[in-house]
């Protein structure tokens, strides 16, 4: 083996089909070193033996052991347990990607899989790898010490200090960012995933999230409040969904679930504050050019009705030769087309003191947005 390629990413295939395997292999064998096996108990023994193993592309259909049953044995084994293992399969419901996300995979692809989707899912999985590593290295010694500064402190507490400090968050992103960070201190692993009217904001105690994990997400967003199975704990709360990957299995289990649920009261109330916020800024923003353009239509208004006043006045004061009047008849008649003239522009003027108190209530709106 050329040292060139002793550099390049290790990869699995298990098929118990020799063509499937061909298939696959003559995609990546540029970019990758390809092992192969064709049963489960092959893949397993390969595993065990390769020390640098950086990815597993496995069939689910199997003779003897199927594909579900092989993650779960591979991922016993202490030098796999880390890889990423993609399921390729003809098949993708809920059922069958929510088993391989239980076992431990990190992706389902479809058969017959695209080439391009194959290169770029095997690349992202094995990024995902090297990031996972580093993130462990790098969060280690972080959080020891986040767990070792908060063991005085209660669970409560936790649940209070998210509440307290989910006052100053003032986006979605930085809401499941708090979440995450709050949780994290109960020694969970979590993610959640947040349906704003806008988008939808993924986050996850271990980043990056696999794809699988997050298409998950969304489709038990309807299974109900809580979902528990195992050390997984999933919860609800409208467009807040939160996954629980380690809860554990004793007495405490009882009062993280109650913690849990308080703090995540709190953080649908703040995404539903933030929504509103957001939905009231549009709502002044529009209403400061509508309000903007009526002042400009009525001030065009008013010029317009000085200006037919004026010739009213100027055509009547010219026919008064041909009517025969006297000068104080004249001035009568003058006097009474003036008042109604005044008048007129006075309620000109009233609708200038409306546009007044429009922009006082949007001021007062506008005060009711900003964030202390």
């Amino acid at each position: 083996m050329s040292d060139t390629a002793s550099h390049k990413p290790n990869v699995l295939i298990v098929d118990d089909q020799p063509e499937n395997i061909d298939i696959i292999s003559n995609i990546l064998k540029d970019n990758f070193n390809i092992m192969a096996a064709t049963s489960g108990k092959k893949s397993i023994e390969i595993a065990q033996k390769t020390p640098d193993l950086d990815l597993i592309l496995l069939d689910v259909m199997m003779p003897e052991m199927d594909g579900y049953e092989t993650c779960r044995q591979l991922k016993e084994i202490e030098r796999a347990h880390d890889v990423d293992i993609i399921f390729v399969s003809a098949m993708d419901s809920l059922e069958q990607i929510l088993s391989g996300y239980e076992v431990g995979g990190t992706d389902y692809l479809t058969k017959p899989v695209s080439p391009d989707v194959l290169i770029e899912k095997t690349k992202l999985a094995i990024q995902n790898k090297q990031l996972r590593a580093k993130f462990k290295r790098d969060n280690a010694m972080a959080v020891h010490t986040a767990m070792t500064a908060i063991t005085n402190t209660g669970e409560l507490g936790i649940v209070l200090d998210f509440m307290h400090k989910s006052f100053e968050v003032e986006t979605v992103h930085a809401l499941a960012k708090h979440i995450i960070n709050s949780v994290k201190k109960y020694d969970l692993e979590v993610s959640v995933q947040i349906r704003s009217t806008t988008e939808t904001i993924n986050a996850s105690s271990t980043e990056p999230m696999p794809s699988l994990e997050k298409e998950f997400l969304f489709r038990v967003k309807e299974s109900g409040r809580l979902r528990e199975k195992g050390e997984y704990f999933i919860a609800n709360f409208g467009c807040i969904t939160l996954m629980i990957k380690n809860m554990p299995l004793e007495e405490r289990r009882g009062r993280l679930r109650d913690h849990l649920a308080i703090l995540l009261d709190g953080a649908e109330a703040r995404l539903n504050a933030l929504e509103v916020d957001q939905n009231l800024g549009v709502i002044i923003n529009e209403s400061k050019q509508s309000l903007h353009a009526f002042g400009k239509k009525q001030k065009d208004q008013k010029q317009a009705a000085v200006k037919i006043n004026d010739d009213i006045l100027k055509q009547l004061e010219h026919s008064f030769l041909s009517y025969g009047m006297t000068e104080e008849q004249e001035d009568m008649l003058l006097n009474i087309v003036k008042s109604g003239i005044d008048k007129s522009l006075d309620n000109f003027e009233m609708g200038v003191g409306l546009d007044d108190e429009l922009n006082s209530i949007i001021h007062t709106l506008e005060s009711l947005t900003i964030k202390k």
